[in-house]
C-alpha cells in the first residue's frame, strides 16, 4: 500500500469512527471473576459512576479487599477531562486496568487507563495530540495544559 493511500485510509477510518454514534461508556461487572468491564465513550461523569461501583461490599463480594480491582476497557476515547477525571479516580482507588486481547482503548480512554495504579495492554492501545474544539492547532496544547493544571 503506497504511503498516501495509508494517509487516506487512516483518514477515512478516523472520519468514519468520528461519525460513530456515541454510546456512555457502560460498567459491567463480571460476577465470576468480578472484574469490571468498561465499553463505550468516555463521558464527564464516569468517575462518579466508578466510585459508586467500586465500594467496600463490591470488594468483599468478591474476595479482593486487599487487592487491586481490575477494570478492562474497550473504548474509542470521547470526553477528554471526563477520561481525565476516570483516571484520577482510579488511581484513588487503586485499580488494575488492562485493554484484553480483542479490545481496543483509543484517544480519551488512553488518559483514563493510565490512570491504573497497575497498568497491563494485550490489545489495542493508540493516543494523540489533544485539542479543544473550536480553537487554532497552534494554541490547543498550552490551553489544555493550562486546563490541567
Amino acid at each position: 500500500m503506497s504511503h498516501t493511500m495509508k494517509h487516506l485510509f487512516v483518514a477515512f477510518n478516523f472520519a468514519w469512527l468520528s461519525a460513530a454514534p456515541a454510546f456512555a461508556l457502560d460498567f459491567r461487572i463480571d460476577e465470576e471473576t468480578g472484574h469490571i468491564h468498561a465499553a463505550g465513550v468516555n463521558e464527564f461523569g464516569d468517575a462518579e459512576k466508578i466510585k459508586a461501583l467500586i465500594t467496600l461490599e463490591y470488594k468483599q463480594t468478591h474476595h479482593i479487599v486487599r487487592l487491586f480491582p481490575t477494570l478492562h476497557f474497550s473504548s474509542y476515547g470521547g470526553n477528554m477531562l471526563g477520561a481525565l477525571r476516570l483516571g484520577y479516580a482510579l488511581r484513588e482507588i487503586g485499580v488494575h486496568t488492562n485493554v484484553p486481547a480483542n479490545a481496543h482503548c483509543y484517544s480519551a480512554c488512553a488518559i483514563a487507563f493510565l490512570g491504573g495504579a497497575h497498568r497491563t495492554v494485550e490489545g489495542q492501545f493508540g493516543v494523540h495530540a489533544a485539542r479543544i474544539p473550536g480553537e487554532d492547532r497552534g494554541k490547543s496544547q498550552p490551553t489544555v495544559v493550562e486546563a490541567v493544571d
